[in-house]
């Protein structure tokens, strides 16, 4: 009898330490076979339930942020765990192993994958009334994509702070050599010295589950692959790095992995050794189809640039003006020949699904021109799931375009004492005018009183929260240049939103920047459905210009650093 209770533990241990590491073996997202796999797959589902909530707790609000590939790395939606406790979230666009950066009200911050079935359950008797950030006590992961995430949670917590750290100091670093703060040879260092340090915090928790080694590594190295390509403009990957670059497939549809193809798209198409086609060479190929002033135009900075050294130098500022003219009378025409021409050497280099891949990442900077754009580029896509990311973005585009333009023209028959943007706060000496919306009926509506607020001019609409560094570093441009074109009719307006804010944070920036113009301390679900309207996916910061035509556009203005008068006038519609 004792043999049999032995053997039984043993059997049972046994399986217990198979169920805990049998792991996913997901396909890289590059894979032949991928096609296939998903049109055999069905749409993903997370589910999300909460236990024992108390009767006087009002509606659990949630937010979830998801991973995208094309036009922007994500995409955020709002919505309600209904009154049973339950919240169903269907992943329409089955794309494979999605992430989701979810937030569950005050009761939960995580980041998930999400393949086929995931169910997070919140207790919140267990949790007692504390936000719980990815996992914990009252939190648990369950379906058949649990188990992976349950690994997943364990490797964001793990060595939280340091591995956090380590990563922005990367990125910072990244960017710092791509602005050529610090030289690509001192950044090609320090990485070496990151990987190693993340590497071996992987190494800990493959340990433990040596089962997800394959998916642990790949999901660190789409992070650290793409913000290794990031600052290499103008030269060479090491032949090493490169290679390592090449091999690497990401498994995940993440920001990470998203982050890795648009890099390297961007590395593909600017290398150093691809032939040197200006896009004043791009334009001759098509002189015979311009009209006069722009043949003018095209020749005269022909003539600079065919100088020798001295007299170009002298020349550089007539030049420079040519090149901003040349751009105003042949934007269209310059981003639709670049684009033909960074397809034609990706297709060079990868006639295959990574192709597909580094072309779609090109849809993010071709936003502006989509409806010439996007379809050059879904001629050119072979991979069917990729180019359905390229017909769907497409119409999605053109829907919300034709659903703006729309709301904007009502707007022409409301008048300004009709308009609602929020309750009013209060005037601030140096110009600027502070609003707080709570609550709108719909968002068509502040729409529709964002325009008829400000009759007869454009409005520059800037999307921010108080913990933003990126926004806060780019509000003093936004001040020059407000104060540097007071003459223009154009109205400046901040959307604050409450996520990652707080009422006297808001304030407090705005009195210390004195920065002019109309300020609007905003829900957060207010602001996710204004910029889901707009089509305005990308993070913040992020502006939407509302032209003097009354069209709006999230993808005129990318930085308030990198503007001055003659690209606001041209983004605003002004000649």
């Amino acid at each position: 009898m004792k043999l049999y209770v032995l053997f039984c533990l043993v059997i049972g241990s046994l399986y217990g330490y198979a169920q805990q590491e049998a792991a996913p073996r997901p396909l890289p997202i590059e894979s032949p076979e991928m096609e296939g796999y998903l049109k055999r797959k069905q749409p993903a589902i997370l589910t999300i339930k909460v236990f024992n909530k108390p009767a006087s707790a009002g509606p659990i609000g949630v937010g979830y942020i998801l991973a995208e590939l094309g036009t922007q790395t994500r995409t955020k939606r709002q919505t309600a765990i209904d009154k049973d406790g339950t919240l169903q979230i269907v992943l329409e666009e089955n794309l494979p192993y999605r992430q989701v950066s979810l937030w569950v009200d005050s009761l939960l911050y995580t980041i998930v994958v999400v393949n086929t079935q995931l169910v997070i359950e919140i207790d919140m008797a267990l949790t007692k009334g504390k936000r719980v950030s990815y996992g914990g006590a009252g939190v648990s992961y369950s379906g058949e994509d649990g188990a992976l995430n349950r690994v997943l949670v364990e490797k964001i917590l793990y060595r939280k702070e340091e591995r956090s750290n380590l990563e922005g100091y990367f990125f910072d670093q990244s960017i710092k050599a791509g602005s050529r703060r610090i030289s690509l040879d001192t950044f090609l260092s320090l990485s070496d010295s990151v990987y190693r340090q993340l590497e071996t915090m992987d190494d800990a928790l493959i340990s433990k589950h040596p089962g997800y080694a394959a998916i642990i590594r790949n999901e660190t190295n789409s992070f650290f692959y793409g913000f290794l390509c990031s600052p290499f403009k103008t030269r060479f990957l090491p032949d090493s790095l490169w290679q390592r670059v090449k091999r690497h497939q990401p498994f995940f549809t993440s920001q990470a992995a998203a982050t890795f193809y648009s890099q390297l798209s961007t590395y593909v198409v600017n290398k150093t050794g691809n032939p040197e086609q200006k896009k004043q060479s791009l334009l001759y190929q098509h002189y015979a189809s311009y009209n006069t002033e722009q043949k003018a135009i095209l020749d005269s900075i022909n003539y600079y640039e065919q100088l020798g050294e001295p007299e170009r130098e002298k020349n550089k500022q007539a030049l420079k003006a040519l090149i901003i003219k040349r751009h105003t009378h042949f934007a269209v025409d310059e981003a639709l020949l670049v684009e033909k021409l960074h397809i034609a050497i990706i297709d060079s280099s990868y006639p295959n699904t990574r192709g597909d891949l580094l072309k779609i990442s090109l849809m993010g900077n071709l936003k502006q021109y989509y409806t010439l754009a996007y379809p050059i580029l879904s001629n050119h896509v072979q991979t069917g799931w990729c180019k359905r990311i390229v017909d769907r973005q497409l119409a999605e585009s053109s829907g919300k375009q034709q659903g703006t333009d729309k709301l904007l023209n009502a707007s022409k028959t409301t008048k300004a004492d009709q308009a609602y943007i929020g309750k009013y706060l209060a005037p601030l000496p140096f110009g600027a005018d502070l609003y707080r919306l709570d609550s709108v009926g719909k968002v068509d509506d502040l729409i529709i009183s964002l325009q008829s607020t400000f009759p007869g001019k454009a409005i520059l609409i800037d999307f921010w929260f108080t913990s933003c560094v990126p926004c806060l570093k780019d509000m003093p441009y936004s001040k020059k240049l407000h104060d540097d074109n007071k003459d223009l009719p154009i109205a400046y307006v901040y959307l604050c939103t409450t996520n990652g804010s707080n009422e006297k944070d808001w304030k407090k920036h705005v009195e210390d920047m004195k920065l002019p113009g109309t300020h609007i301390y905003v829900d957060d679900a207010i602001i996710s459905e204004l910029k889901r309207k707009f089509d305005a996916k990308s993070s913040f910061p992020q502006y939407v210009v509302i032209d003097l035509e009354g069209h709006a556009n999230a993808s005129k203005i990318k930085n308030m650093w990198s503007m001055n008068r003659n690209s606001l006038m041209k983004a605003v519609g002004l000649p």
